[in-house]
């Protein structure tokens, strides 16, 4: 109840401050989608995923409840007429989710529909154009930190270091664009296993430099290269169940990244080790502590992981086809040391492949397929295999692959392998161990 008091709250400020400053000034952005649907069985449509891989690979016919983005942006110096003095942008990004169970969802029900959640995701300051430095930019505050995403997997994949910082960006270096940031991210309490986040010195935290040059034209295309480097203070804290005193190890890492785009298409690879294995500010500190027993702890010591991908866009007429690979590999370092001195490495890897073909019959009414398999093998685990097949027939005001808004019929087909059918079920809410998952429902994606 609170949640939809809030987002009242936000939209009803949202129209007072609007009518007061007008359409010139403040500016709304965002995303929104929501549908419903059956699955094969007749009941509520589910979206099954392989826990483990990120972001929602083959994600068309596979996105189940209501999500939206608002962001709300202010310059009364108005930033996006491509201001040449020095300005300012006050931006407030909220993120909405629900399940789409019911009419009205809360923050909490009684059958536990009601699984409501208003985050705000954005929350900073833009300063431009200063000190006589044309197109620069000084941030401060909470942001989405990272560049482009791979859209048919929902996935962030190259340069997401999202969290609260403070940085510059848009200073020409040769034929290039600098951008240079430093991050911290706090411990996340939901990660520490009954270890308090509190350490010697108050709450532990990664702290991260993140560097970019941008843009570097090559001739046939451009250049990015990222580098980012994370520490962290090693210290002490508490076993919250036993109150016994832990030891947790300071730990460096970087990440060093390349991306390759020409015309449509974009390659790109990525190395990270240490606490910057996760390619994130993600940081848990039950990696960082020290050995206990058999057990090595400290698995960022070790840890490294390699990503290499590829994206693009090909048109042939009225024909347009979205595709991507990638193949993702990580090592978090010795996990265990058995009585027989074998060395068991927490290991992962998986490879994933789709294709988005959509023709346009017209400016208005398309059909959408797409096909795409991901597999993610484990060390010591069986492998687990998901491929999923979806038709769509679309409605849209403008043609092209991303016209929005968009309003699609879906026919989604899911399979998985009998070695993950159960925890699949189980994660999607299904009884049982089935192999294969129908969908059949309608949706509309927008932004604006």
């Amino acid at each position: 109840m609170k949640n939809i008091k809030f987002a009242v709250l936000i939209l009803g400020l949202f129209s007072v401050i609007h009518k007061v400053i007008g359409d010139d000034y403040l500016k709304l952005g965002g995303y929104l989608r929501a549908g419903t649907g059956i699955n094969g069985w007749g009941e509520d449509h589910v979206c099954p995923k392989i826990s483990g891989v990120p972001g929602n690979f083959m994600r068309l016919g596979n996105e189940c409840g209501t999500y939206g983005e608002m962001n709300f942006s202010y310059s009364p110096q108005k930033a996006w007429e491509k201001a040449e003095k020095p300005y300012q942008v006050m931006n407030v990004n909220f993120a909405v989710s629900e399940p789409g169970h019911t009419n009205s969802e809360g923050s909490s029900t009684s059958d536990g529909n009601g699984d409501l959640s208003i985050s705000m995701v954005e929350s900073y300051l833009t300063l431009g154009n200063l000190f006589k430095m044309e197109n620069s930019k000084i941030w401060v505050g909470k942001r989405w930190y990272r560049e482009t995403d791979i859209h048919i997997l929902d996935w962030f994949h190259w340069a997401d270091m999202s969290g609260i910082g403070a940085g510059i960006s848009g200073i020409k270096l040769g034929e290039g664009l600098v951008k240079v940031a430093f991050l911290n991210a706090p411990t996340d309490p939901d990660t520490s296993e009954g270890k308090s986040t509190k350490g010697s010195g108050g709450t532990v935290s990664k702290k991260v430099v993140d560097m970019r040059y941008m843009d570097l034209d090559l001739g046939i295309g451009t250049l990015d290269t990222w580098l980012a480097v994370g520490f962290n203070k090693g210290g002490k804290t508490v076993d919250t169940t036993t109150g016994n005193d832990v030891i947790y190890s300071s730990n460096t890492g970087y990440i060093l990244g390349f991306k390759f785009k020409f015309s449509d298409n974009e390659f790109g690879l990525a190395y990270a080790t240490g606490n910057m294995e996760s390619m994130s500010m993600k940081f848990d500190l039950t990696y960082a502590l020290k050995d206990i027993g058999n057990t090595k702890k400290n698995k960022y010591e070790e840890a490294k992981r390699f990503r290499i991908f590829n994206q693009g866009k090909i048109v042939f007429g009225n024909l347009e086809i979205l595709h991507a690979i990638t193949w993702d590999m990580s090592e978090l370092g010795p996990a265990k040391i058995t009585s027989g001195s074998k060395t068991v490495v927490d290991k992962e890897s998986f490879f994933g492949a789709a294709i988005r073909p959509v023709y346009f019959f017209s400016d208005h009414f398309s059909l959408a397929s797409e096909v795409g398999w991901v597999s993610l093998d484990r060390e010591e685990a069986p492998i687990s295999n998901l491929t999923r097949f979806t038709l769509s027939p679309q409605i849209h005001l403008n043609k092209g692959i991303w016209g929005r808004p968009v309003i699609r019929f879906y026919i989604s087909q899911t399979f998985v392998n009998s070695a993950i059918a159960e925890t699949v079920a189980s994660n999607a809410g299904i009884i049982g161990a089935p192999e294969n998952y129908s969908n059949y429902g309608i949706q509309f994606e927008s932004w604006f």
